[in-house]
């Protein structure tokens, strides 16, 4: 117990000392943090979902992260692509509570958290067909 205690605060000051990314993002939805938000991010559009889950009775703890294909220039103006998901891709999870927002928590958020999934390390998962497929 000490020691998660002990690496918990060393998490903490690290993240703390650790260069920000912030973007701004449009996001719909809200309950404690936004819930679906789209963002571009190195160059590539991102679309996070914290969605609710009525068998916990609670919102998902994680984002699934998805990303638009490259030809997605820009960030959609409206969350109309979430009634046709086939052009997302599943790259996989976050933690809410890996991002960063500002003190807002609705205008930007620090995007450095998504590096893991930019970085080549983590491998593009599934093409989702199915919108429940998460």
């Amino acid at each position: 117990m000490v020691w998660r205690r002990i690496t918990d605060r060393a998490e903490a000051l690290v993240n703390a000392l650790r260069p920000r990314s912030w973007v701004r993002f449009r996001y719909c939805e809200f309950y404690d943090v936004p819930r679906y938000i789209v963002l571009r991010y190195n160059n590539r559009c991102f679309f996070l979902e914290s969605p609710f889950d009525d068998a916990a009775d609670d919102y998902s703890p994680d984002y699934v992260v998805y990303l638009f294909p490259e030809s997605v220039l820009e960030v959609p103006q409206t969350f109309g692509f979430l009634d046709d998901r086939n052009l997302l891709t599943c790259i996989g999870r976050l933690p809410v509570k890996d991002v960063q927002f500002d003190s807002s928590v609705r205008k930007a958020l620090d995007a450095s958290a998504l590096d893991r999934f930019s970085s080549g390390r983590q491998v593009l998962a599934e093409r989702l067909s199915n919108p429940d497929n998460s």
